[in-house]
């Protein structure tokens, strides 16, 4: 008998800031010891930039007004992995969203342990799966190609 696996989706956001013309990328410790993004599960009814939003509220307490969404940047991974004795494939959608004051986060507690603003270089290092190496290095390609206003660390 084939098995039989679960299929969800879920929503989130590449948070950055160009605070000081240094560009730096929100990461987040989950309490398990992986390094990501703010991100959840879709609920009924939820649509991506819905879910993105919540999550990053409830993961960060960044609220919707704090936060600019950079049109024209969607990304999915997907992957698998056992939960429960269950395995599981889920869909998740990245969005791309600025935050003007960076210095705002509240950690939800029960998910993650703390967060770190890292360049592009401390980003990489930091992750550990190659699907969200691969979004925060197209967010910065994005970033740097197509926002005029994104300067380079680099003088």
């Amino acid at each position: 008998m084939p098995k039989i696996m679960k299929n969800e989706r879920s929503a989130g956001v590449i948070v950055f800031s160009n605070d000081q013309s240094d560009l730096s990328f929100l990461l987040l410790k989950h309490k398990d010891g992986h390094w990501g993004f703010p991100k959840g599960h879709m609920n009924p009814g939820e649509d991506e930039i819905d879910c993105a939003i919540r999550e990053l509220s409830e993961e960060t307490g960044i609220s919707r007004k704090e936060l600019e969404f950079e049109p024209g940047f969607q990304r999915m991974v997907d992957y698998s992995y056992r939960r429960n004795n269950e395995d599981v494939h889920e869909d998740t959608t990245y969005l791309l969203g600025a935050v003007p004051n960076p210095s705002n986060i509240t950690l939800s507690n029960e998910e993650h342990t703390t967060f770190a603003w890292a360049n592009i270089q401390e980003g990489l290092t930091l992750l550990q799966h190659e699907n969200l190496r691969w979004v925060l290095k197209s967010a910065e390609k994005f970033l740097k190609d197509e926002q005029p206003r994104i300067k380079s660390s680099t003088h």
